[in-house]
């Protein structure tokens, strides 16, 4: 086991390195599955493995972002890939401008990156408690085309409305709020950001923690949430955002993040703004599923909607409608600027128990941290395979509960 000791502290906003010499002059040889930086309890940064074959090797290891001052210390939390043994739970580095002897453990990129690269736009629209950064110029730049000529980008426009509408349809349903969940409860507004896919290198990315942007504008501490989405998204012909939207719902809801549940239920929950009510069948998948083919359901992702949800929603809910009593009315004629209704045919296959479900969630991660008897949940417990068969059973259980 490797312990870590503290630095002099040394700041240096424009290049900074994090380092953190070993008190027995030696680099550990361990690959982690993530790293956390933290002060006083609260994250902020994070690096994570691109893939969860691809574990983190600490010899060198970009931050995503972090706020722009970082005025003492900070916990730096080291989650061991499988096979690996942990670090003290509470290893301390600090923020400085050059190596310092013995040797570096973690040079780090720009720590400002993520936060720089999303803090100033050019333009901003405000709906609600969302608003939306994008650029009109540059190599950010988003589409120009303004049909309605109200001197507003269609694009952002359209982006913007499909989120608010999505927010709204999945609050009306009695899903949890965002704004009102208990894990964000300091959370002021839901931003977006557009930035193009060379730099995503996807249509969108939700974010779990609450991020400090410090806006020109903003009051101090001013906190959000947020999402990317990509340049390219054109909201009248793509669900990115909607599909987004419910990423912060699982957020909000659960921290478990295994990508068969997360993204087998948000590319369903894509069909509440578009056409028909459950994911296409392009399998011919049953529910329950046998013992032997769950191994490979959790490895899935997208197609999950397909081959774990499809069928186990079809069997709660043949019909599949959304209640438009329970939908307000600027929400049900919500339209893009082309005239396109936002919400298609009012058809959902399964949304009470996927709500069902979200609440047991809830409950299973709370019992999961307590088993596990850990103090917070790091990245590679939210990912954790540990998580799939605890999550599966929840929803078994719902079945029953359905069922009977």
């Amino acid at each position: 086991m490797v312990w870590f000791r503290p630095l002099a502290s040394v700041i240096n906003l424009s290049s900074l390195l994090l380092l953190a010499p070993l008190a027995d002059d030696r680099l550990p040889t361990g690959r982690w599955s993530s790293l956390t930086a933290a002060d006083s309890g609260r994250s902020l940064a994070k690096a994570e493995p691109e893939t969860d074959s691809a574990p983190l090797d600490l010899k060198e290891m970009p931050f995503t972002g972090a706020p722009s001052g970082l005025p003492r210390p900070l916990q730096v939390h080291l989650q061991a890939a499988k096979g690996e043994e942990d670090p003290p739970p509470s290893s301390m580095v600090e923020i400085r401008s050059k190596p310092a002897p013995p040797r570096p453990l973690l040079i780090a990129a720009e720590v400002s990156e993520f936060i720089g690269l999303r803090r100033i736009f050019s333009q901003t629209l405000v709906k609600d408690r969302i608003r939306i950064f994008f650029d009109i110029q540059g190599e950010r730049a988003i589409d120009p085309t303004d049909a309605n000529q109200n001197s507003l980008p269609d694009q952002a426009e359209d982006i913007l409305l499909q989120t608010w509408v999505a927010m709204g349809l999945w609050k009306s349903l009695g899903f949890v709020d965002p704004f009102t969940a208990e894990r964000y409860r300091d959370v002021a507004w839901l931003d977006i950001h557009l930035l193009p896919r060379s730099l995503l290198g996807s249509n969108g990315m939700t974010y779990d923690e609450l991020q400090s942007f410090q806006r020109p504008g903003d009051p101090a501490g001013t906190l959000s949430l947020c999402f990317d989405v990509a340049t390219q998204v054109h909201a009248e012909r793509n669900l990115t955002p909607a599909h987004e939207v419910f990423h912060l719902i699982q957020n909000s809801a659960t921290y478990f993040k295994n990508r068969w549940y997360t993204e087998g239920t948000a590319r369903w929950s894509e069909r509440g703004l578009g056409v028909g009510g459950n994911a296409l069948a392009n399998t011919s998948s049953v529910w329950p599923p046998a013992a032997d083919d769950l191994p490979s359901l959790f490895l899935t992702s997208y197609e999950a909607a397909d081959r774990y949800w499809r069928p186990l929603l079809e069997q709660t809910d043949p019909h599949g409608w959304l209640p438009l009593e329970a939908i307000p009315s600027e929400i049900r004629s919500a339209r893009y600027v082309n005239g396109e209704s936002v919400l298609k045919d009012f058809e959902l296959t399964g949304w009470k128990f996927i709500r069902d479900v979200l609440a047991a969630l809830a409950v299973a991660d709370d019992e999961a941290f307590a088993s596990r008897e850990l103090s917070r949940w790091t990245e590679a417990e939210q990912r954790s395979t540990a998580n799939d068969m605890i999550i599966h059973q929840t929803i078994a259980d719902c079945f029953r509960r359905w069922q009977g």
